[in-house]
């Protein structure tokens, strides 16, 4: 609440008193939580989210939409898929899955057998997004930002065991009630708007994260 609430509206006042003439936010998937509709379509209330995470983010986008209405403020939000690349969090999937492919003491626990699927986003591409987003003041618009291609977790898996050549340990784990099943972007609000085009496959993004954390941290294992 902190930082995703309170923060986004200290960052808002800023905006409106310096009469800043475009705010783009940094939302997620995870607003719309375990929903019918698929693939996920901003028009979706986004009424039930499933996190805490979640549920701070929505309440940014509707502060978010005050502060345009009072103040004429031309707010974009970026709802974001499962972004991924080098320098990721460390408490991510795909820095956990490349450490354990290193490290065989460490054991990754994969949700429901690695059936979840996510829609896995390449950093680069949504710093396209971003760098688009930055240039068209829309009033206030929510836009999808995501690959568009949902996979399974342990396709996931399977892709990061071929480029490390090892076997990755896991465990089997019931999946939190805050995890939704799928995450699935439709992006053709941003492709539309944006010119969005996401250039980067699964496979292809996971080679790039794969050369950087080698170089990163494969050395000190070795």
């Amino acid at each position: 609440m902190e930082i995703n609430y309170a923060g986004t509206q200290i960052l808002l006042d800023l905006a409106s008193s310096h009469k800043i003439t475009q705010f783009v936010f940094a939302s997620t998937s995870s607003v719309y939580g375990e929903t019918d509709k698929l693939p996920f379509v901003e028009t979706d209330s986004c009424a039930k989210p499933l996190s805490p995470y979640a549920a701070t983010k929505r309440a940014a986008e509707m502060l978010a939409y005050v502060y345009h209405n009072m103040h004429g403020l031309n707010i974009t939000i970026l709802r974001l898929f499962n972004v991924y690349g080098p320098r990721g969090r460390p408490d991510m999937m795909p820095f956990k899955l490349m450490r354990a492919s290193l490290d065989p003491t460490c054991i990754v626990d994969v949700f429901d057998d690695g059936e979840i699927k996510r829609d896995w986003t390449y950093v680069d591409d949504v710093v396209d997004g971003f760098i688009s987003a930055l240039k068209q003041p829309l009033g206030y618009e929510i836009i999808n930002i995501g690959c568009g291609n949902p996979i399974k977790l342990s396709t996931f898996i399977e892709h990061i065991e071929n480029l490390s050549g090892k076997e990755i340990s896991k465990r089997s784990m019931k999946s939190h009630n805050t995890e939704p099943t799928i995450t699935y972007c439709d992006n053709s609000k941003a492709r539309k708007l944006l010119n969005f085009a996401p250039k980067t496959s699964v496979r292809e993004g996971l080679e790039k994260t794969w050369n950087w954390f080698q170089k990163e941290y494969g050395m000190n294992d070795h």
